[in-house]
Protein backbone atom coordinates (compact mmCIF):
# COMPACT_ATOMS: atom_id res chain seq x y z
CA UNK A 1 0.00 0.00 0.00
CA UNK A 2 1.41 3.74 -1.24
CA UNK A 3 2.24 6.32 1.32
CA UNK A 4 1.15 10.20 1.41
CA UNK A 5 3.50 12.61 3.59
CA UNK A 6 1.44 14.99 5.07
CA UNK A 7 2.55 17.64 2.36
CA UNK A 8 1.33 15.66 -0.40
CA UNK A 9 -2.04 15.90 1.56
CA UNK A 10 -2.25 19.24 2.43
CA UNK A 11 -1.76 20.39 -1.39
CA UNK A 12 -4.63 18.06 -2.28
CA UNK A 13 -6.56 19.07 0.16
CA UNK A 14 -6.13 22.68 -1.13
CA UNK A 15 -6.61 22.13 -4.48
CA UNK A 16 -9.91 19.90 -3.81
CA UNK A 17 -10.92 23.56 -1.74
CA UNK A 18 -10.01 25.74 -4.38
CA UNK A 19 -12.10 23.05 -7.23
CA UNK A 20 -15.08 23.49 -4.73
CA UNK A 21 -14.62 27.51 -4.82
CA UNK A 22 -15.08 27.27 -8.24
CA UNK A 23 -18.20 24.91 -8.71
CA UNK A 24 -19.59 27.61 -6.11
CA UNK A 25 -19.13 30.81 -8.39
CA UNK A 26 -20.08 28.70 -11.39
CA UNK A 27 -23.33 28.10 -9.05
CA UNK A 28 -23.80 31.23 -7.84
CA UNK A 29 -23.69 32.85 -11.48
CA UNK A 30 -26.44 30.04 -12.65
CA UNK A 31 -28.65 31.14 -9.75
CA UNK A 32 -28.18 35.17 -10.68
CA UNK A 33 -29.05 34.74 -14.26
CA UNK A 34 -31.78 32.34 -13.75
CA UNK A 35 -33.49 34.05 -10.87
CA UNK A 36 -36.43 36.69 -11.92
CA UNK A 37 -34.73 40.34 -10.54
CA UNK A 38 -36.23 42.37 -7.83
CA UNK A 39 -38.94 45.06 -9.56
CA UNK A 40 -40.01 42.93 -12.91
CA UNK A 41 -43.67 42.44 -12.67
CA UNK A 42 -44.61 40.58 -15.57
CA UNK A 43 -42.60 37.39 -14.70
CA UNK A 44 -44.23 35.27 -17.93
CA UNK A 45 -42.69 37.30 -20.09
CA UNK A 46 -39.39 38.13 -18.41
CA UNK A 47 -36.77 36.43 -20.39
CA UNK A 48 -33.80 34.82 -18.74
CA UNK A 49 -30.39 36.74 -19.65
CA UNK A 50 -27.76 34.08 -20.56
CA UNK A 51 -24.98 33.77 -18.60
CA UNK A 52 -21.38 34.94 -19.05
CA UNK A 53 -18.95 32.47 -17.61
CA UNK A 54 -15.02 33.26 -17.74
CA UNK A 55 -13.13 30.24 -18.08
CA UNK A 56 -11.30 28.69 -14.80
CA UNK A 57 -7.76 28.22 -14.81
CA UNK A 58 -6.86 24.65 -13.20
CA UNK A 59 -6.49 24.84 -9.55
CA UNK A 60 -4.22 21.29 -9.25
CA UNK A 61 -3.01 18.71 -8.58
CA UNK A 62 -0.89 19.33 -11.16
CA UNK A 63 1.30 16.14 -13.39
CA UNK A 64 4.74 18.25 -12.90
CA UNK A 65 6.31 21.36 -11.38
CA UNK A 66 6.26 23.25 -14.93
CA UNK A 67 2.55 22.98 -15.19
CA UNK A 68 1.70 24.04 -11.67
CA UNK A 69 4.01 27.75 -12.33
CA UNK A 70 1.93 28.21 -15.25
CA UNK A 71 -1.20 27.68 -13.83
CA UNK A 72 -0.63 29.98 -10.58
CA UNK A 73 1.28 31.99 -12.80
CA UNK A 74 -0.72 32.74 -15.48
CA UNK A 75 -0.26 35.78 -18.14
CA UNK A 76 -3.72 36.93 -17.49
CA UNK A 77 -6.16 35.75 -14.84
CA UNK A 78 -10.35 35.59 -15.49
CA UNK A 79 -12.23 38.45 -13.84
CA UNK A 80 -14.41 36.94 -11.01
CA UNK A 81 -17.61 38.72 -9.88
CA UNK A 82 -19.31 38.02 -6.39
CA UNK A 83 -23.02 37.26 -8.00
CA UNK A 84 -26.01 38.30 -5.86
CA UNK A 85 -29.59 37.11 -6.51
CA UNK A 86 -31.13 40.36 -8.10
CA UNK A 87 -27.97 41.38 -9.85
CA UNK A 88 -28.66 42.34 -13.51
CA UNK A 89 -26.52 40.66 -16.06
CA UNK A 90 -26.56 42.23 -19.78
CA UNK A 91 -25.09 40.10 -22.43
CA UNK A 92 -24.37 41.02 -26.31
CA UNK A 93 -26.12 38.52 -28.48
CA UNK A 94 -24.68 37.64 -31.52
CA UNK A 95 -26.88 38.70 -34.35
CA UNK A 96 -28.18 35.10 -35.97
CA UNK A 97 -27.07 34.52 -39.16
CA UNK A 98 -29.40 36.39 -41.90
CA UNK A 99 -31.04 34.54 -44.67
CA UNK A 100 -30.66 35.96 -48.60
CA UNK A 101 -33.93 38.51 -49.15
CA UNK A 102 -35.25 36.97 -52.26
CA UNK A 103 -36.99 40.70 -53.05
CA UNK A 104 -34.14 41.97 -54.50
CA UNK A 105 -34.83 39.32 -57.39
CA UNK A 106 -38.06 40.67 -58.10
CA UNK A 107 -38.26 42.10 -61.75
CA UNK A 108 -40.82 44.58 -60.10
CA UNK A 109 -38.70 45.87 -56.98
CA UNK A 110 -35.51 47.21 -58.73
CA UNK A 111 -37.26 50.89 -59.90
CA UNK A 112 -38.18 51.41 -55.51
CA UNK A 113 -34.47 49.95 -55.56
CA UNK A 114 -33.13 52.08 -58.05
CA UNK A 115 -31.06 49.42 -60.00
CA UNK A 116 -29.07 50.56 -62.57
CA UNK A 117 -26.89 49.03 -65.11
CA UNK A 118 -23.54 49.43 -63.49
CA UNK A 119 -21.26 46.91 -65.63
CA UNK A 120 -21.46 44.68 -68.87
CA UNK A 121 -18.44 42.39 -69.60
CA UNK A 122 -17.91 40.55 -72.69
CA UNK A 123 -17.12 36.44 -71.67
CA UNK A 124 -14.41 34.31 -73.77
CA UNK A 125 -15.57 31.49 -76.37
CA UNK A 126 -16.45 28.82 -74.50
CA UNK A 127 -17.40 30.38 -71.63
CA UNK A 128 -20.30 28.29 -69.52
CA UNK A 129 -22.00 27.79 -66.06
CA UNK A 130 -24.19 25.57 -65.27
CA UNK A 131 -26.79 25.83 -62.35
CA UNK A 132 -26.65 24.83 -58.67
CA UNK A 133 -29.74 26.13 -57.06
CA UNK A 134 -33.12 24.49 -56.38
CA UNK A 135 -34.51 27.03 -58.90
CA UNK A 136 -32.98 29.77 -60.97
CA UNK A 137 -34.97 32.61 -62.49
CA UNK A 138 -34.54 32.74 -66.28
CA UNK A 139 -35.81 35.36 -68.73
CA UNK A 140 -36.80 35.29 -72.10
CA UNK A 141 -37.34 38.48 -73.98
CA UNK A 142 -38.90 39.02 -77.22
CA UNK A 143 -37.09 40.64 -79.84
CA UNK A 144 -37.12 41.52 -83.53
CA UNK A 145 -35.79 40.28 -86.18
CA UNK A 146 -32.96 43.02 -85.58
CA UNK A 147 -32.29 41.62 -82.34
CA UNK A 148 -34.01 44.84 -80.39
CA UNK A 149 -36.67 45.02 -78.55
CA UNK A 150 -39.42 46.40 -79.95
CA UNK A 151 -41.43 48.18 -77.65
CA UNK A 152 -44.51 49.43 -80.48
CA UNK A 153 -45.30 46.49 -81.73
CA UNK A 154 -44.57 43.94 -79.62
CA UNK A 155 -47.36 44.31 -76.79
CA UNK A 156 -48.98 40.67 -77.62
CA UNK A 157 -45.08 38.86 -77.05
CA UNK A 158 -44.52 39.69 -73.05
CA UNK A 159 -41.17 39.11 -71.29
CA UNK A 160 -41.32 35.39 -69.35
CA UNK A 161 -39.81 34.34 -66.40
CA UNK A 162 -38.78 31.07 -66.09
CA UNK A 163 -37.61 28.89 -62.99
CA UNK A 164 -35.07 26.44 -64.46
CA UNK A 165 -33.93 23.57 -62.17
CA UNK A 166 -30.54 22.66 -61.42
CA UNK A 167 -27.81 20.98 -63.87
CA UNK A 168 -28.41 23.39 -66.51
CA UNK A 169 -25.82 24.01 -68.46
CA UNK A 170 -25.44 27.13 -71.03
CA UNK A 171 -22.79 29.24 -72.64
CA UNK A 172 -23.07 32.62 -71.66
CA UNK A 173 -22.04 35.90 -74.30
CA UNK A 174 -22.15 38.30 -71.49
CA UNK A 175 -22.04 39.63 -67.80
CA UNK A 176 -24.31 42.25 -66.96
CA UNK A 177 -24.37 43.68 -63.34
CA UNK A 178 -26.96 45.67 -61.74
CA UNK A 179 -26.40 47.69 -58.95
CA UNK A 180 -29.12 49.23 -56.05
CA UNK A 181 -28.97 52.12 -53.95
CA UNK A 182 -28.53 49.98 -51.05
CA UNK A 183 -26.05 47.74 -51.93
CA UNK A 184 -28.27 45.21 -53.66
CA UNK A 185 -27.11 43.74 -57.10
CA UNK A 186 -27.55 41.36 -59.43
CA UNK A 187 -25.22 39.57 -61.89
CA UNK A 188 -26.75 38.47 -64.82
CA UNK A 189 -25.68 36.34 -67.89
CA UNK A 190 -26.99 37.08 -71.44
CA UNK A 191 -27.18 32.92 -73.03
CA UNK A 192 -26.22 32.20 -76.07
CA UNK A 193 -28.53 31.02 -78.40
CA UNK A 194 -28.25 32.58 -81.62
CA UNK A 195 -30.85 34.79 -80.91
CA UNK A 196 -33.50 31.77 -82.39
CA UNK A 197 -36.93 31.92 -81.87
CA UNK A 198 -36.49 35.68 -81.85
CA UNK A 199 -36.06 35.77 -78.44
CA UNK A 200 -32.62 36.77 -75.99
CA UNK A 201 -32.48 34.54 -72.55
CA UNK A 202 -30.93 36.02 -69.40
CA UNK A 203 -29.99 34.00 -66.50
CA UNK A 204 -29.78 35.25 -62.99
CA UNK A 205 -26.32 34.28 -61.98
CA UNK A 206 -26.23 35.74 -58.53
CA UNK A 207 -27.22 38.41 -56.08
CA UNK A 208 -26.74 40.45 -52.98
CA UNK A 209 -29.60 42.59 -50.81
CA UNK A 210 -29.13 45.41 -48.93
CA UNK A 211 -27.81 43.50 -46.22
CA UNK A 212 -24.83 41.86 -48.26
CA UNK A 213 -25.82 38.14 -47.82
CA UNK A 214 -25.29 36.75 -51.60
CA UNK A 215 -26.82 33.99 -52.68
CA UNK A 216 -25.43 32.18 -55.99
CA UNK A 217 -26.74 30.10 -58.42
CA UNK A 218 -24.58 29.05 -61.29
CA UNK A 219 -20.69 27.80 -61.20
CA UNK A 220 -18.69 28.12 -63.95
CA UNK A 221 -18.12 24.65 -65.61
CA UNK A 222 -16.15 23.84 -69.06
CA UNK A 223 -18.89 22.07 -71.26
CA UNK A 224 -17.17 20.07 -74.03
CA UNK A 225 -20.16 18.27 -75.24
CA UNK A 226 -22.16 20.49 -76.89
CA UNK A 227 -25.52 18.02 -76.32
CA UNK A 228 -25.26 18.88 -72.84
CA UNK A 229 -25.88 22.65 -73.91
CA UNK A 230 -28.65 21.53 -76.28
CA UNK A 231 -30.28 19.31 -73.98
CA UNK A 232 -30.54 22.73 -71.28
CA UNK A 233 -32.10 24.78 -74.44
CA UNK A 234 -34.44 22.15 -74.99
CA UNK A 235 -35.82 21.60 -71.54
CA UNK A 236 -35.49 25.71 -71.12
CA UNK A 237 -37.61 26.16 -74.34
CA UNK A 238 -40.00 23.88 -72.98
CA UNK A 239 -40.89 25.76 -69.90
CA UNK A 240 -40.94 29.22 -71.98
CA UNK A 241 -43.71 27.60 -74.13
CA UNK A 242 -45.57 26.47 -70.92
CA UNK A 243 -46.40 30.29 -70.22
CA UNK A 244 -43.83 30.87 -67.80
CA UNK A 245 -44.04 31.71 -63.56
CA UNK A 246 -44.42 35.49 -64.22
CA UNK A 247 -45.22 37.63 -67.26
CA UNK A 248 -44.42 41.08 -67.96
CA UNK A 249 -45.17 43.40 -70.55
CA UNK A 250 -42.62 45.66 -72.81
CA UNK A 251 -44.67 48.39 -72.78
CA UNK A 252 -45.98 48.01 -68.95
CA UNK A 253 -45.06 49.26 -66.10
CA UNK A 254 -41.41 47.58 -65.68
CA UNK A 255 -40.60 48.75 -69.25
CA UNK A 256 -37.53 50.39 -68.01
CA UNK A 257 -36.37 47.68 -65.61
CA UNK A 258 -36.98 45.04 -69.04
CA UNK A 259 -33.71 47.43 -70.53
CA UNK A 260 -31.83 46.76 -67.73
CA UNK A 261 -31.81 42.50 -68.47
CA UNK A 262 -31.28 43.40 -72.08
CA UNK A 263 -30.61 46.49 -74.47
CA UNK A 264 -28.40 47.18 -77.40
CA UNK A 265 -27.90 50.23 -76.53
CA UNK A 266 -25.69 49.93 -73.39
CA UNK A 267 -22.29 50.78 -74.38
CA UNK A 268 -20.85 52.16 -71.26
CA UNK A 269 -18.41 49.39 -71.12
CA UNK A 270 -16.62 51.65 -74.17
CA UNK A 271 -16.47 54.73 -72.16
CA UNK A 272 -12.86 54.41 -72.09
CA UNK A 273 -12.47 54.64 -75.71
CA UNK A 274 -14.91 57.40 -75.91
CA UNK A 275 -15.23 59.82 -73.16
CA UNK A 276 -12.30 61.88 -74.82
CA UNK A 277 -13.80 61.93 -78.43
CA UNK A 278 -15.76 64.82 -79.35
CA UNK A 279 -17.53 63.49 -82.25
CA UNK A 280 -18.73 60.65 -80.67
CA UNK A 281 -19.93 62.94 -77.38
CA UNK A 282 -21.78 64.92 -79.91
CA UNK A 283 -23.81 61.83 -81.21
CA UNK A 284 -24.62 61.16 -77.68
CA UNK A 285 -25.87 64.98 -77.17
CA UNK A 286 -27.96 64.54 -80.46
CA UNK A 287 -29.68 61.29 -79.31
CA UNK A 288 -30.63 62.68 -76.27
CA UNK A 289 -31.97 65.88 -77.53
CA UNK A 290 -34.51 63.29 -79.78
CA UNK A 291 -35.54 62.07 -76.26
CA UNK A 292 -36.77 65.67 -75.48
CA UNK A 293 -38.54 66.28 -78.45
CA UNK A 294 -42.67 66.32 -78.72
CA UNK A 295 -43.14 64.47 -82.23
CA UNK A 296 -46.71 66.33 -82.37
CA UNK A 297 -45.53 69.70 -83.13
CA UNK A 298 -44.05 68.08 -86.06
CA UNK A 299 -41.43 70.42 -86.52
CA UNK A 300 -37.58 68.86 -85.01
CA UNK A 301 -35.61 71.36 -87.25
CA UNK A 302 -37.10 74.19 -85.39
CA UNK A 303 -36.53 72.17 -82.22
CA UNK A 304 -33.55 71.42 -82.48
CA UNK A 305 -32.52 75.26 -83.44
CA UNK A 306 -33.11 75.62 -79.76
CA UNK A 307 -30.71 73.09 -78.41
CA UNK A 308 -27.29 73.22 -77.25
CA UNK A 309 -26.25 70.75 -79.68
CA UNK A 310 -26.93 73.30 -82.74
CA UNK A 311 -25.16 75.89 -81.24
CA UNK A 312 -21.97 73.26 -81.37
CA UNK A 313 -22.58 72.42 -85.62
CA UNK A 314 -23.31 76.38 -85.85
CA UNK A 315 -19.95 77.27 -84.19
CA UNK A 316 -17.95 74.26 -86.02
CA UNK A 317 -19.80 74.20 -89.59
CA UNK A 318 -21.03 77.90 -89.98
CA UNK A 319 -24.91 78.86 -89.67
CA UNK A 320 -25.35 78.44 -93.64
CA UNK A 321 -24.45 75.11 -93.80
CA UNK A 322 -26.08 74.15 -90.81
CA UNK A 323 -29.60 75.62 -91.63
CA UNK A 324 -29.17 74.16 -95.11
CA UNK A 325 -28.74 70.77 -93.33
CA UNK A 326 -31.54 71.06 -91.22
CA UNK A 327 -34.06 71.19 -94.67
CA UNK A 328 -33.44 67.72 -94.58
CA UNK A 329 -36.16 66.43 -92.22
CA UNK A 330 -39.04 68.03 -94.04
CA UNK A 331 -38.35 66.08 -97.23
CA UNK A 332 -39.94 63.36 -95.86
CA UNK A 333 -42.35 64.72 -92.64
CA UNK A 334 -44.46 62.05 -90.73
CA UNK A 335 -45.10 63.02 -87.36
CA UNK A 336 -44.46 60.09 -85.55
CA UNK A 337 -41.05 59.26 -87.57
CA UNK A 338 -39.35 62.61 -87.33
CA UNK A 339 -36.56 61.84 -89.05
CA UNK A 340 -35.66 58.97 -91.28
CA UNK A 341 -32.71 57.02 -91.98
CA UNK A 342 -31.60 58.33 -94.91
CA UNK A 343 -32.32 61.87 -94.19
CA UNK A 344 -30.16 61.14 -90.95
CA UNK A 345 -27.33 60.16 -92.99
CA UNK A 346 -27.33 62.64 -95.56
CA UNK A 347 -27.45 65.45 -92.17
CA UNK A 348 -24.73 64.00 -90.41
CA UNK A 349 -22.80 63.85 -94.15
CA UNK A 350 -23.16 67.48 -93.99
CA UNK A 351 -22.62 68.40 -90.26
CA UNK A 352 -19.34 66.10 -88.80
CA UNK A 353 -16.71 66.40 -91.85
CA UNK A 354 -14.40 64.65 -89.84
CA UNK A 355 -15.97 61.46 -90.65
CA UNK A 356 -15.26 61.52 -94.40
CA UNK A 357 -18.66 59.83 -95.72
CA UNK A 358 -19.59 59.41 -99.44
CA UNK A 359 -22.33 62.35 -99.95
CA UNK A 360 -25.52 60.20 -100.80
CA UNK A 361 -27.61 63.21 -101.45
CA UNK A 362 -27.72 62.62 -104.94
CA UNK A 363 -28.95 58.60 -104.88
CA UNK A 364 -32.44 57.14 -105.89
CA UNK A 365 -34.43 56.24 -102.70
CA UNK A 366 -37.49 55.60 -104.28
CA UNK A 367 -37.67 51.90 -102.77
CA UNK A 368 -36.07 53.68 -99.71
CA UNK A 369 -32.62 52.93 -98.15
CA UNK A 370 -31.89 49.67 -100.12
CA UNK A 371 -32.10 51.66 -103.50
CA UNK A 372 -28.65 52.69 -102.45
CA UNK A 373 -27.06 49.28 -102.79
CA UNK A 374 -25.35 49.21 -106.52
CA UNK A 375 -27.10 46.70 -108.13
CA UNK A 376 -23.95 44.94 -109.50
CA UNK A 377 -23.61 43.95 -105.64
CA UNK A 378 -26.17 41.91 -105.48
CA UNK A 379 -24.86 39.39 -108.12
CA UNK A 380 -22.42 39.14 -105.19
CA UNK A 381 -24.60 37.44 -102.63
CA UNK A 382 -23.32 34.75 -100.19
CA UNK A 383 -19.51 35.14 -102.12
CA UNK A 384 -16.71 35.45 -99.63
CA UNK A 385 -14.80 37.45 -102.07
CA UNK A 386 -15.90 41.21 -101.54
CA UNK A 387 -17.16 42.26 -104.97
CA UNK A 388 -16.61 46.42 -105.19
CA UNK A 389 -18.74 48.47 -107.85
CA UNK A 390 -17.78 52.34 -108.54
CA UNK A 391 -20.84 55.00 -107.07
CA UNK A 392 -22.06 57.69 -108.82
CA UNK A 393 -19.92 60.40 -107.28
CA UNK A 394 -16.62 58.57 -107.15
CA UNK A 395 -17.27 56.67 -103.64
CA UNK A 396 -17.24 53.08 -103.70
CA UNK A 397 -19.60 50.12 -102.59
CA UNK A 398 -18.94 46.80 -101.05
CA UNK A 399 -20.49 44.04 -100.21
CA UNK A 400 -23.01 40.87 -101.25
CA UNK A 401 -21.20 38.72 -98.78
CA UNK A 402 -21.38 38.69 -94.88
CA UNK A 403 -18.25 41.28 -93.77
CA UNK A 404 -16.20 41.24 -91.13
CA UNK A 405 -15.97 43.75 -88.42
CA UNK A 406 -12.44 43.96 -89.26
CA UNK A 407 -13.46 46.00 -92.98
CA UNK A 408 -15.57 48.28 -91.12
CA UNK A 409 -14.21 51.81 -90.97
CA UNK A 410 -15.09 54.68 -88.97
CA UNK A 411 -17.12 56.43 -91.42
CA UNK A 412 -18.86 54.17 -93.34
CA UNK A 413 -22.14 53.78 -94.64
CA UNK A 414 -24.15 50.84 -93.96
CA UNK A 415 -27.07 49.76 -96.03
CA UNK A 416 -29.53 46.99 -94.73
CA UNK A 417 -31.18 45.14 -97.72
CA UNK A 418 -35.02 43.86 -97.09
CA UNK A 419 -38.76 44.42 -96.00
CA UNK A 420 -40.40 47.27 -97.77
CA UNK A 421 -37.69 50.02 -97.81
CA UNK A 422 -34.45 48.34 -96.37
CA UNK A 423 -32.53 50.63 -93.81
CA UNK A 424 -29.15 52.62 -93.48
CA UNK A 425 -27.09 54.15 -90.69
CA UNK A 426 -23.47 54.73 -90.21
CA UNK A 427 -20.55 53.66 -88.21
CA UNK A 428 -19.15 55.62 -85.13
CA UNK A 429 -16.25 53.40 -84.19
CA UNK A 430 -14.71 50.08 -84.33
CA UNK A 431 -13.30 48.59 -81.11
CA UNK A 432 -11.73 45.53 -79.13
CA UNK A 433 -12.88 44.87 -75.82
CA UNK A 434 -12.17 41.44 -73.94
CA UNK A 435 -11.32 39.94 -77.14
CA UNK A 436 -14.96 41.01 -78.97
CA UNK A 437 -15.01 43.10 -81.56
CA UNK A 438 -17.35 45.77 -81.83
CA UNK A 439 -19.00 48.27 -83.72
CA UNK A 440 -20.50 51.45 -82.68
CA UNK A 441 -23.44 52.12 -85.10
CA UNK A 442 -25.65 55.28 -84.85
CA UNK A 443 -29.12 55.56 -87.12
CA UNK A 444 -32.49 56.90 -87.20
CA UNK A 445 -35.97 55.47 -87.33
CA UNK A 446 -34.52 51.68 -86.58
CA UNK A 447 -37.67 51.04 -84.92
CA UNK A 448 -40.33 53.16 -86.63
CA UNK A 449 -40.13 55.75 -84.16
CA UNK A 450 -37.63 58.42 -85.80
CA UNK A 451 -35.34 58.84 -82.99
CA UNK A 452 -31.68 58.35 -82.96
CA UNK A 453 -29.56 55.50 -81.13
CA UNK A 454 -26.38 54.70 -81.13
CA UNK A 455 -25.67 50.50 -80.79
CA UNK A 456 -23.50 47.93 -80.42
CA UNK A 457 -22.92 45.67 -83.10
CA UNK A 458 -20.30 42.18 -81.94
CA UNK A 459 -19.83 38.72 -83.79
CA UNK A 460 -22.19 37.44 -82.53
CA UNK A 461 -25.39 39.59 -83.35
CA UNK A 462 -24.07 41.31 -86.32
CA UNK A 463 -26.07 38.52 -88.99
CA UNK A 464 -29.41 39.64 -87.34
CA UNK A 465 -28.41 43.31 -87.18
CA UNK A 466 -26.75 43.94 -90.09
CA UNK A 467 -27.61 40.91 -92.31
CA UNK A 468 -25.96 37.61 -93.56
CA UNK A 469 -25.58 39.73 -96.56
CA UNK A 470 -23.78 43.19 -96.00
CA UNK A 471 -23.48 46.75 -97.86
CA UNK A 472 -20.92 49.63 -97.24
CA UNK A 473 -20.64 52.27 -99.30
CA UNK A 474 -17.42 54.54 -98.28
CA UNK A 475 -15.98 57.50 -99.73
CA UNK A 476 -12.77 56.53 -101.50
CA UNK A 477 -9.55 57.35 -101.22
Amino acid sequence: METINQSEKNAERGSLGNFRKAQLILAAALVASTTVPKGVKAQESYQDPIPMVEPLRAYGPYPNKEEMFNNQNPRYSPVCYQLEVGDNISVKLEEEEREFDKSVLDLSNWQMNKMELESINFKEDGYSVTTIAEETDLYSIPLLQSTFIHKKYNDSRPVKKVSVPPSMSFSILQERTLQGENGESIKLGLISNEFKNQQALVLVMSAKDKYGVEEVFVEKEAIEDESILASSMDITNGLIRKGGDQQFYVNGNTSEQIDLLYSLEDFTFLEEFIKDDQTIQSFINLKNKFLEYDTSTNDLPKFLQTTDWYKEMVEKNGEEVVKEALKIPYIVRIPSQPLQCVGFVEMMEELYPELDMVDISSFPTEKGAQSLIPASLYSNYYKEEPNVAKLYNGGIGIGGYPIPIDEYRRGDIFVISGGDFGHTGLVLGKYEFNGQKLLLLADSNKLIDGMVRLYVANENNIDKLLGEQRFILRKSN
